[in-house]
């Protein structure tokens, strides 16, 4: 069984900053049923949802390439956006 603290999170957030959600959608991308959940704590904890990665991809098209439709849904309702 797994824990994380409110404190954990935000730290997450802040020490990685724009690469908060590419690093949960792609390092720990297995699609299990706690992805989402660790997911929805990074949003909580206002990741960013919409940065451009380097490549210029973002976690919105992260999660679309990985499959992960529950991840999709999460970040769309978070704000989430495709840069035009």
């Amino acid at each position: 069984m797994w824990e994380v603290s409110a404190e954990g999170v935000s730290y997450c957030v802040r020490r990685l900053g724009d690469m908060t959600l590419r690093k949960a959608i792609i390092l720990l991308g297995d699609g299990g049923h706690h992805h989402p959940e660790i997911l929805c704590l990074l949003v909580a904890a206002d990741a960013d949802v919409n940065p451009a990665h380097a490549s210029g991809g973002t976690s919105l098209g992260d999660a679309d390439c990985s499959g992960f439709a529950s991840m999709l849904q999460i970040l769309e309702r978070a704000g989430a956006r495709q840069p035009p």
